[in-house]
């Protein structure tokens, strides 16, 4: 089996945005962002994400995460948990990605500018058991 690049496995998406303005079309419907988490959108999330900032540092067997980047650009790293490659690569504000199950994940910002993001995921958060499909894993 051929190994997958980075961006065939974040599935990384341009989306339509206007440049006189700060308009970033997120979907048309829910059903394109429902087709990459296999079903229903069950949270949206968003995250902030200042210099030097890292979040993730963990993978899930269930939780599909999909990501539109509003401004700024993160790193996104990627480790394959049972090959241990590790893969990098930069997104940008007006792009959307999807984190892919078996992969550990790590996002960074290494740039002053600040990072707006949101996340479409198919489970929901539950306070009373934060750690619910979440695995430590170290990536970055």
């Amino acid at each position: 089996m051929a190994v997958k690049s980075i961006n065939e496995l974040l599935n990384i998406s341009k989306l339509n945005s206007v440049k006189q303005g700060k308009l970033i079309e997120i979907a048309r419907g829910t059903e394109e962002i429902e087709k990459e988490l296999n079903g229903r959108i069950n949270q949206v999330t968003g995250h902030i994400f200042y210099l030097e900032d890292r979040g993730g540092n963990h993978y899930h067997k269930e939780k599909i995460e999909v990501m539109t980047i509003l401004e700024g650009e993160i790193l996104v790293c990627l480790m394959d948990i049972d090959s241990k490659i590790k893969m990098t690569q930069m997104v940008s504000a007006g792009h959307r990605f999807t984190l892919p199950l078996g992969f550990a994940h790590a996002l960074y910002n290494p740039k002053p500018e600040k990072v707006y993001m949101l996340e479409f995921s198919n489970l929901r958060f539950n306070p009373e058991n934060p750690m619910n499909d979440v695995y430590k894993y170290s990536v970055l």
